[in-house]
C-alpha cells in the first residue's frame, strides 16, 4: 500500500480537489484560483503521513453505512447508518473511511500525521471493542492511538 502523503503548510494551494485528508497542520488557508488565474509566494509542504486502518470484525453484519449516505465531497453524512468511526488528533476529527468489506469484516482508513497521539472517536449504538477487552464509549474521544512514525498501523476492533 502507498505510503500517504499530507499537505500543509503556512498557505494550502488547492487547484481543483481540496486536500481534505491531511490538514493537520496549523495555520492552514485554503487558495482559490480561477482558470487561467496565477499566484505567487505559495509554500506547499508535503510530509509523509501514516495510514492508520481499521479493521472491524462483524460477523452478524449489524454495521450500516450505505453508499448512498457519501455527499459530493466524499464524506459520508452523518444522518445515516449506524457507525461511523474517526480520530480526534489535537482537538481535530478526521472520519475514517470505508474501504472494503468481505467475509463479515469491515475495513476503514484515515492518514493522519507520522507521529502524533490521538484517540479513536466512534459515533455508533454498536457495541464495539478491542479483542478481549470492554466496549469502547461512543460520542467521545476513547482509546488512545500511538503513532510513532509507522508507514501503517492496523487497529482491530469488533463488533458484538
Amino acid at each position: 500500500m502507498p505510503k500517504p502523503a499530507c499537505a500543509f503548510g503556512v498557505l494550502l494551494l488547492i487547484l481543483t480537489e481540496p486536500i481534505a485528508a491531511c490538514e493537520w497542520g496549523p495555520w492552514t488557508v485554503p487558495v482559490a484560483l480561477a482558470a487561467g488565474e496565477t499566484i505567487s509566494n505559495i509554500t506547499l509542504k508535503v510530509s509523509d503521513g501514516t495510514l492508520l486502518v481499521f479493521r472491524i470484525s462483524d460477523p452478524q453484519r449489524l454495521i450500516q453505512d450505505t453508499a448512498a449516505s457519501v455527499l459530493p465531497d466524499g464524506r459520508l453524512a452523518f444522518s445515516d447508518g449506524n457507525f461511523r468511526i474517526g480520530v480526534v488528533v489535537s482537538g481535530r476529527y478526521a472520519r475514517a473511511m470505508f474501504v472494503s468489506g468481505q467475509s463479515g469484516v469491515r475495513q476503514y482508513s484515515v492518514a493522519v500525521p507520522k507521529s502524533a497521539s490521538m484517540n479513536l472517536f466512534l459515533n455508533t449504538t454498536l457495541n464495539v471493542s478491542q479483542p478481549g477487552y470492554p466496549s469502547i464509549g461512543s460520542d467521545q474521544p476513547s482509546l488512545r492511538i500511538l503513532v510513532t512514525g509507522q508507514s501503517e498501523v492496523d487497529v482491530d476492533l469488533q463488533v458484538q
